[in-house]
């Protein structure tokens, strides 16, 4: 949708912890700890934005291990399971968590649209107990070709002969 490509460059085994500066970067970094504080249970992801924000962490996501994940299948709309079962917290579709957060690691805002991967309100498919994969909305799509320009059609792309 957007003029941007993502390579795998292979997994960081330095162990640099965020903002050292023999850290490997650009890169996103995925990782997976429990958060502290506040944001304990009720925080399933973050991820620190790209500069001027977060130094060498910018771009990288974090997943909280304290909260529930599952890959949800259901009918657009049903009810995710709860975490734990038979009652409190819904556990989180990691695939709608995990696309927002990429979405914040290459420079999207949050949207105030509820049907946008970026929607960080109550209407959001993190925030929400019930399954939602609509795919990108419109207002995700304007955000990453502001920032990336239109990608380039197939056409373009192929060789002349």
């Amino acid at each position: 949708m957007a003029n941007i490509q993502f390579q795998y460059v292979g997994v960081d085994r330095s162990s640099k912890p965020i903002n050292d500066t023999a850290a490997i970067s650009p890169m996103i970094r995925i990782g997976a700890y429990p958060f502290g504080g506040l944001a304990a249970f009720f925080c399933a992801g973050t991820t620190f934005g790209p500069p001027p924000n977060g130094g060498t962490g910018a771009g990288d996501v974090f997943f909280n291990t304290n909260v529930g994940y599952q890959m949800a299948r259901g009918a657009e709309g049903s009810r995710l399971q709860d975490f734990p079962v038979g009652g409190g917290l819904y556990m989180t579709d990691v695939y709608g968590l995990a696309l927002h957060e990429i979405g914040h690691a290459i420079g999207l805002g949050g949207s105030t649209h509820s049907d946008a991967v970026m929607c960080d309100g109550p209407g959001s498919a993190v925030l929400a107990p019930a399954y939602k994969r609509g795919g990108l909305s419109p207002d995700d799509i304007a955000g990453a070709q502001f920032l990336y320009g239109v990608a380039p059609s197939s056409r373009d792309s192929e060789p002349t002969r």
